[in-house]
């Protein structure tokens, strides 16, 4: 699991805000209403005297956008509620008593189901709900002293009390569990919402987002090349400490090629997942060499997707790289990286690169079946 996060740190103000009344209210109705404009009647119950500053403050954590006076959930703001929304989900299913009648399906998987259903068991029960969302705190503090909030979390199972104590019952420690993963989430767009929304998230598979929290102990790294040829020192560190090396790319260039072949020829395993028109792009100078002189080599593989290529993944055994192309879904941005070496990062960098690795085949069977050019033949299908 990703790292916990301590709700009583009084340095993570961010999570705060987003889990006031206002602003879960906030998300939840545009989550509802997909957009709105301020001041029509169709908002008219969600406006108070500080809907302006809430507002204000999420279009400048880039967790909405504004046009004009009308607003929409950005993509890390709808990151964000989804988890919200699975966060009051386990509650309401933990809370005695409540009606079971909400269906939350994360990620739009069914567009027609009514979610507001949601926001009226949580303004039903918003008092409720922030002394749940006080349960990290006080579990933190082992309880100590008594607290308002303890008859009602043990009235509804949460807590115990026992030998002159305080302690988390099985359903306590799953909506805890709940909470702090809603934390990560959060913590992790609020430390890269600027990268998030600047690129394009257009073919990371839903599983990977929702599990964005794992990249939490990532790093943004900026490195500028001086030239095409130049730069990407970061990345050849990454290549050369690895013993395997698992990548999803829709671009070569010719420096990082003679790194993975000096790393071929060391016996190291290499796999590669590439799009088509990079396949054909590895026929041509300065790469068809090195093909003709490692296309014997067992430890690496070349695969071609089946699907659209927007990210650039390498994961080795020590590291994850992880970059995007920018918003318009054109151009890959090859000067920002997420790298991390955290167990968890990795787990999702090598589940990321099975998805795509599932939905590709191996080049051999790509040429052949499309019967590029007789120069392709040539080189994959000769023996000897």
């Amino acid at each position: 699991m990703p790292s916990k996060i301590d709700l009583s740190n009084p340095e993570l103000g961010f999570i705060s805000f987003i889990l006031s009344d206002a602003v879960i209210d906030m998300l939840l109705c545009l989550y509802d209403e997909k957009a709105f404009e301020v001041g029509s009647r169709n908002t008219a119950d969600t406006v108070s005297e500080d809907l302006n500053l809430v507002l204000e403050r999420l279009n400048e954590d880039w967790l909405i956008e504004r046009t004009g006076n009308s607003y929409r959930l950005s993509y890390s703001g709808s990151i964000i509620t989804v988890k919200i929304l699975e966060m009051l989900n386990s509650i309401q299913a933990h809370i005695p008593d409540q009606e079971r009648d909400i269906l939350i399906i994360p990620g739009h998987k069914n567009p027609d189901l009514e979610y507001s259903s949601i926001r009226r068991f949580y303004c039903q029960n918003n008092q409720l709900i922030s002394q749940i969302l006080q349960l990290p705190i006080l579990a933190s503090m082992h309880f100590p002293c008594e607290h308002p909030s303890y008859v009602t979390l043990q009235d509804i199972g949460l807590i115990e009390y026992s030998n002159h104590d305080y302690s988390l019952t099985i359903d306590g420690q799953v909506i805890i569990a709940e909470i702090q993963k809603m934390a990560v989430t959060i913590r992790t767009i609020e430390k890269f919402v600027d990268f998030f929304e600047t690129h394009s998230w257009e073919s990371v598979p839903e599983f990977a987002v929702d599990r964005i929290d794992d990249l939490i102990g990532a790093e943004l790294v900026c490195d500028i090349p001086l030239n095409f040829n130049q730069g990407f020192l970061f990345y050849h560190d990454i290549l050369n400490e690895a013993e395997h090396i698992h990548g999803v790319s829709s671009w070569a260039r010719a420096n990082i090629a003679d790194t993975l072949r000096e790393r071929v020829l060391e016996g190291k395993e290499v796999e590669l997942i590439i799009t088509p028109e990079l396949a054909l792009e590895l026929l041509k100078d300065p790469y068809v060499e090195q093909a003709k002189e490692l296309r014997h080599f067992s430890n690496l593989k070349f695969r071609v997707s089946k699907v659209p290529v927007k990210v650039g993944l390498t994961v080795t055994d020590k590291c994850l790289s992880f970059g995007l192309f920018t918003r318009d879904g054109v151009t890959y941005d090859s000067i920002y990286d997420l790298v991390c070496r955290s167990d968890e990062a990795l787990d999702w960098g090598e589940r990321l690169f099975e998805y795509y690795r599932a939905n590709s085949i191996p080049m051999r069977d790509f040429f052949l079946k499309s019967c590029i050019s007789s120069v392709a033949r040539k080189i994959f299908l000769q023996t000897g």
